[in-house]
């Protein structure tokens, strides 16, 4: 069973107005991996999320930055 792509971009666009914890990046990860056909503007809304974080003070978790690189990995060319 696959979850629609509408519904994955909607819950995308309520993930990244949440703060940020290591739970949120699993999921990320999990749906990155999916490889969704999304469309520009949700790949440049996911970059976006991951550019707030370009002066955080505190350590983020390997699972941030996997879900960066999952992210780089499998929409690269799409944008």
């Amino acid at each position: 069973m696959s979850i629609s792509i509408n519904c994955v971009v909607l819950a995308l666009d309520e993930i990244f107005s949440f703060s940020w914890n290591s739970i949120i990046s699993y999921i990320l990860i999990l749906l990155f991996n999916k490889k969704y056909a999304f469309t520009k503007q949700c790949i440049d809304n996911c970059v976006n999320y991951f550019l707030r974080f370009e002066n955080y003070q505190d350590v983020l978790s390997i699972n941030w930055h996997k879900s960066l690189l999952t992210l780089v990995h499998n929409y690269r060319g799409k944008t």
